[in-house]
């Protein structure tokens, strides 16, 4: 559990990793939840989730919360 301090769009952002059994699949996945406060208190969330073993997910996450724009 617990969760890491991150940046999203200049905005402080917390990120919790998660893992699970995939019901469909039986694989485990990771899934990885980023939060941040709007300027109006509204929380804003992400969800990621992919196999556990899938290689790139982790490049890939990052590039996507790079490429976040959040116009409140």
């Amino acid at each position: 559990g617990g969760y890491q301090r991150s940046s999203l769009d200049g905005r402080t952002a917390l990120v919790t990793t998660l893992t699970n059994v995939n019901e469909a699949t039986g694989r485990p996945e990771i899934i990885r939840l980023i939060t941040t406060q709007l300027r109006n208190g509204q929380l804003f969330y992400m969800v990621a989730v992919a196999p556990q073993n899938e290689r790139g997910f982790e490049s890939a996450f990052n590039q996507i919360l790079r490429s976040v724009r959040i116009n409140d």
